[in-house]
């Protein structure tokens, strides 16, 4: 492999690294947030699940069978009515949320 085609390898890996560190929680507004909640309803297969907070959000997990999103709400928007705890990335640390759980600010 000569230098060109090296050099080219590691920009193209240096890319790649960097698009897949982008943020992978969608911001929404409580608007939103309440919107997909009310449509859930509907769709007994999705699920939502409260991974915790982080500065001035709530993050939280929208589970399908054969995909999940994750999003987070402003915590000025959007109360909770279960105990709060620090974000968790793993699931065995995330909380099944029903609708009841949430206290919407407008």
């Amino acid at each position: 492999m000569n230098k060109e085609n090296l050099f080219q390898l590691i920009l193209f890996v240096g890319i790649l690294v960097v698009s897949g560190c982008e943020e992978k929680f969608i911001l929404v507004t409580g608007q939103e947030f309440k919107e997909r909640l009310e449509e859930s309803k509907v769709h007994s297969a999705v699920s939502y699940w409260y991974l915790g907070d982080k500065g001035e959000f709530h993050f939280f997990v929208e589970k399908w069978p054969t995909r999940q999103e994750g999003f987070k709400v402003s915590q000025e928007q959007v109360d909770l009515l279960i105990r709060h705890q620090p974000l968790k990335e793993e699931p065995e640390g995330w909380v099944n949320l029903k609708a009841s759980h949430v206290k919407f600010k407008f």
